[in-house]
């Protein structure tokens, strides 16, 4: 497959440590564990910059300093929505999964003081959210679905989720090693999962991807086989769905672009587990045209995608799907 030189751009040094992106926000956290999301992509730089309260701390001072030491971990996914990205691009909800037992928490940029914790109705670990068709959805464990609503209303009470998908796996699923699942919205308008397979434990590197699109009817995954005219960038970012029909778009189609998740932390070389699954031929592009001079430089960094907010005509943002590296 021939594909594109991605354009790299430095951003600011402060993306340290980065759990993400959402929306055109990248976000970073301090050592109180409170964030602050830029947007790189915004011409405006009053508008593009949002803090953000601490996260739970913990209030033992000898957690604290242990969780310093893995706060890349603390954040494990966040997901933003905007009402009004034009009018009012800093007024958004996000939602987190944090800590340690990958609880969900949200916050209300213009009417919250203070992060709220979201009870859920299971005991387990949540792997994503996305907000997709008004109401946010999380992902846990082995493929379960949850849904919850978060009002704009100042007064609402917790809010409750809702059981979408049970929590089961095939007997396939069960002998294999699935290292991550992913939420992503088709452009289509159809909520995906996609399942992350690696040879196993030890070994990063990815060998195969699965493809499930939520059945509300049954209450269940359907895997998909074919993307047709779409492709899929998936991370530790909110993943993103891309029309490739599209004539401003160089992206292959029935594909699905990934790069390194947080778990490359700690390797002497890396991220190295980057590339491009094709859907039809079951096979994998590694690595993007990227200079392998700059690996040293990325050694142990996380990458992840960008996907600026799409807006009409004049305004500030412009479409489009970008990787980008911290740099010191």
């Amino acid at each position: 497959m021939d594909h594109p030189v991605f354009i790299s751009r430095r951003i600011k040094p402060t993306l340290e440590l980065n759990p993400g992106s959402s929306e055109g926000w990248l976000a970073t956290l301090d050592d109180n564990f409170g964030f602050t999301l830029f947007k790189p992509f915004m011409r405006n730089e009053e508008r593009s910059t949002v803090h953000l309260p601490p996260l739970f701390p913990p209030s033992d001072a000898l957690v604290v300093k242990k969780l310093l030491a893995y706060r890349e971990y603390y954040v494990m996914k966040f997901t933003t929505f905007t009402p009004d990205p034009v009018l009012n691009p800093n007024n958004f909800i996000m939602v987190a999964i944090y800590g340690p037992s990958c609880e969900l928490a949200y916050i209300r940029t213009s009417k919250d003081a203070a992060w709220t914790h979201i009870p859920s109705l299971l005991d387990t670990y949540f792997s994503d959210v996305l907000y997709y068709n008004d109401t946010f959805y999380a992902l846990y464990d082995k493929g379960g679905l949850v849904a919850f609503d978060i009002s704009e209303d100042s007064s609402q009470a917790q809010p409750i989720m809702k059981l979408i998908v049970r929590n089961r796996m095939t007997p396939a699923e069960k002998n294999r090693y699935i290292c991550r699942r992913y939420l992503v919205e088709s452009y289509k308008g159809e909520l995906l999962q996609v399942q992350r397979y690696r040879e196993s434990r030890v070994a990063h590197v990815t060998k195969e991807f699965k493809v499930f699109k939520l059945s509300f009817d049954q209450s269940q995954w359907v895997e998909i086989n074919y993307l047709e005219d779409e492709a899929l960038f998936i991370g530790d970012s909110t993943s993103v769905s891309v029309d490739t029909s599209s004539t401003s778009t160089q992206c292959q189609s029935n594909c699905i672009y990934f790069v390194d998740d947080k778990d490359t932390i700690g390797f002497d070389v890396g991220p190295l587990d980057c590339g491009v699954y094709n859907l039809k031929t079951r096979s994998v592009f590694r690595l993007f045209n990227i200079d392998v001079r700059l690996f040293p430089k990325m050694s142990e960094r996380i990458p992840f995608w960008v996907a600026p907010t799409v807006f009409s005509r004049g305004s500030e943002a412009q479409k489009g799907t970008s990787s980008h590296h911290r740099q010191q």
